[in-house]
Protein backbone atom coordinates (compact mmCIF):
# COMPACT_ATOMS: atom_id res chain seq x y z
CA UNK A 1 0.00 0.00 0.00
CA UNK A 2 1.50 3.31 -0.89
CA UNK A 3 0.83 6.30 2.14
CA UNK A 4 1.40 10.08 1.52
CA UNK A 5 3.07 11.39 4.80
CA UNK A 6 3.52 14.55 5.79
CA UNK A 7 4.62 15.90 9.67
CA UNK A 8 4.51 19.41 11.52
CA UNK A 9 7.42 20.26 14.03
CA UNK A 10 8.29 22.97 16.24
CA UNK A 11 11.09 25.15 15.11
CA UNK A 12 13.03 26.18 18.21
CA UNK A 13 16.50 25.38 16.94
CA UNK A 14 19.10 27.96 16.35
CA UNK A 15 17.57 30.45 13.28
CA UNK A 16 14.24 28.43 13.92
CA UNK A 17 15.62 24.95 12.65
CA UNK A 18 13.17 21.94 12.85
CA UNK A 19 15.57 19.64 13.20
CA UNK A 20 15.05 16.88 15.76
CA UNK A 21 18.34 17.00 16.86
CA UNK A 22 17.57 20.25 18.75
CA UNK A 23 15.79 19.13 21.98
CA UNK A 24 13.77 22.26 22.44
CA UNK A 25 11.97 20.23 19.16
CA UNK A 26 8.82 18.33 19.00
CA UNK A 27 6.87 16.41 16.56
CA UNK A 28 3.16 18.76 16.40
CA UNK A 29 1.67 16.70 13.96
CA UNK A 30 1.49 13.96 11.61
CA UNK A 31 -1.08 13.40 8.57
CA UNK A 32 -1.18 10.38 6.11
CA UNK A 33 -3.50 9.68 3.25
CA UNK A 34 -3.12 5.50 1.63
CA UNK A 35 -5.60 6.43 -1.29
CA UNK A 36 -7.75 3.92 -0.12
CA UNK A 37 -9.79 5.58 2.16
CA UNK A 38 -7.57 5.56 5.23
CA UNK A 39 -6.66 9.43 5.71
CA UNK A 40 -5.89 11.01 8.88
CA UNK A 41 -4.39 14.15 10.62
CA UNK A 42 -3.37 13.75 13.98
CA UNK A 43 -2.16 15.70 16.92
CA UNK A 44 0.94 15.00 18.91
CA UNK A 45 1.92 18.22 21.07
CA UNK A 46 -0.28 21.44 20.46
CA UNK A 47 -0.30 24.07 22.85
CA UNK A 48 -4.32 23.77 22.88
CA UNK A 49 -5.09 20.68 20.74
CA UNK A 50 -4.92 17.38 23.04
CA UNK A 51 -3.97 14.32 21.71
CA UNK A 52 -6.30 11.16 22.15
CA UNK A 53 -3.47 9.09 23.06
CA UNK A 54 -4.15 6.59 20.22
CA UNK A 55 -1.78 8.52 17.84
CA UNK A 56 1.00 6.39 18.22
CA UNK A 57 -0.68 3.32 17.90
CA UNK A 58 -2.13 4.49 14.71
CA UNK A 59 1.04 5.87 13.36
CA UNK A 60 2.63 2.99 13.75
CA UNK A 61 -0.16 0.57 12.38
CA UNK A 62 0.08 2.47 9.14
CA UNK A 63 3.89 2.42 8.45
CA UNK A 64 3.30 -1.57 9.51
CA UNK A 65 0.97 -1.35 6.35
CA UNK A 66 2.73 0.85 4.46
CA UNK A 67 5.03 -0.55 1.27
CA UNK A 68 6.32 2.62 -0.44
CA UNK A 69 6.08 5.84 1.68
CA UNK A 70 5.54 8.89 -0.46
CA UNK A 71 6.41 12.51 0.62
CA UNK A 72 7.66 15.71 -0.30
CA UNK A 73 11.51 16.03 1.14
CA UNK A 74 10.04 12.40 3.14
CA UNK A 75 13.78 12.44 4.19
CA UNK A 76 12.77 14.91 6.99
CA UNK A 77 9.68 13.39 8.14
CA UNK A 78 10.74 10.34 8.48
CA UNK A 79 14.16 11.21 10.59
CA UNK A 80 11.48 12.48 12.66
CA UNK A 81 9.47 9.52 12.91
CA UNK A 82 12.55 7.15 13.41
CA UNK A 83 13.80 9.62 16.30
CA UNK A 84 10.19 9.60 18.08
CA UNK A 85 10.72 5.73 17.57
CA UNK A 86 8.63 4.58 14.84
CA UNK A 87 9.55 2.18 12.87
CA UNK A 88 9.65 1.68 8.84
CA UNK A 89 11.11 -0.89 6.75
CA UNK A 90 9.64 -0.43 3.17
CA UNK A 91 9.97 2.12 0.13
CA UNK A 92 10.33 5.51 0.27
CA UNK A 93 9.53 8.13 -2.72
CA UNK A 94 10.50 11.80 -2.35
CA UNK A 95 8.54 14.22 -4.61
CA UNK A 96 11.27 16.95 -3.94
CA UNK A 97 14.13 14.48 -5.18
CA UNK A 98 12.01 13.29 -8.37
CA UNK A 99 12.27 17.22 -9.30
CA UNK A 100 15.73 18.20 -8.22
CA UNK A 101 16.61 14.89 -10.27
CA UNK A 102 14.60 16.08 -13.50
CA UNK A 103 15.38 19.28 -13.32
CA UNK A 104 19.08 17.92 -14.80
CA UNK A 105 21.04 20.68 -13.09
CA UNK A 106 18.69 23.62 -13.30
CA UNK A 107 18.41 25.95 -10.37
CA UNK A 108 15.04 25.52 -9.73
CA UNK A 109 12.87 25.98 -6.62
CA UNK A 110 11.66 22.76 -4.61
CA UNK A 111 9.42 24.09 -2.31
CA UNK A 112 5.90 21.93 -2.42
CA UNK A 113 4.45 24.73 -3.61
CA UNK A 114 6.65 25.76 -6.68
CA UNK A 115 6.79 21.99 -7.68
CA UNK A 116 2.69 21.90 -7.82
CA UNK A 117 2.97 25.17 -10.03
CA UNK A 118 5.16 23.31 -12.12
CA UNK A 119 2.45 21.12 -12.97
CA UNK A 120 -0.96 23.00 -12.44
CA UNK A 121 -2.01 21.56 -9.55
CA UNK A 122 -3.46 23.94 -6.66
CA UNK A 123 -1.19 25.50 -4.09
CA UNK A 124 -0.45 25.19 -0.45
CA UNK A 125 -2.72 27.18 1.57
CA UNK A 126 -0.60 30.32 2.83
CA UNK A 127 -2.66 31.29 6.06
CA UNK A 128 -0.39 28.78 8.39
CA UNK A 129 2.57 29.89 5.99
CA UNK A 130 2.08 33.86 7.30
CA UNK A 131 1.69 32.98 10.60
CA UNK A 132 5.01 31.11 10.29
CA UNK A 133 6.41 33.89 8.93
CA UNK A 134 4.70 36.34 11.37
CA UNK A 135 6.75 34.01 13.90
CA UNK A 136 4.21 31.27 15.13
CA UNK A 137 5.20 27.83 15.38
CA UNK A 138 2.76 24.94 13.99
CA UNK A 139 2.13 24.47 18.25
CA UNK A 140 0.86 28.31 18.14
CA UNK A 141 -1.23 28.10 15.59
CA UNK A 142 -4.78 27.65 16.27
CA UNK A 143 -4.98 23.96 15.37
CA UNK A 144 -7.83 24.42 12.75
CA UNK A 145 -5.32 25.83 10.72
CA UNK A 146 -1.85 23.52 11.13
CA UNK A 147 -5.18 20.80 10.21
CA UNK A 148 -6.15 22.53 7.61
CA UNK A 149 -2.55 23.05 5.81
CA UNK A 150 -1.34 19.28 6.90
CA UNK A 151 -4.23 17.85 5.11
CA UNK A 152 -3.64 19.75 2.33
CA UNK A 153 -0.12 18.85 2.40
CA UNK A 154 -1.15 15.51 2.20
CA UNK A 155 -3.72 15.94 -0.46
CA UNK A 156 -1.30 18.07 -2.80
CA UNK A 157 1.89 15.97 -2.67
CA UNK A 158 -0.20 12.90 -3.58
CA UNK A 159 -0.93 14.69 -6.76
CA UNK A 160 2.39 15.63 -7.12
CA UNK A 161 3.59 12.04 -7.06
CA UNK A 162 0.54 11.06 -9.40
CA UNK A 163 1.59 14.09 -12.17
CA UNK A 164 5.42 12.73 -11.69
CA UNK A 165 4.59 9.02 -11.90
CA UNK A 166 2.06 9.98 -14.71
CA UNK A 167 5.26 11.91 -16.84
CA UNK A 168 2.72 15.25 -16.70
Amino acid sequence: MNTVMDIETTSNGPDRSPSFYWPENDLVSVGFDDGMGTAEYLCIKHNTQKPTGAEKNVIQSQLNDTTLLIGHNIKFDLGWLQECGFEYEGGIYDTMIYEYYNAGGKNIKLDLSSCCRRYGLPVKLDEAGQLFADGYGYEEMPWEIVEEYGRNDVDITRQLYEAQKDGN
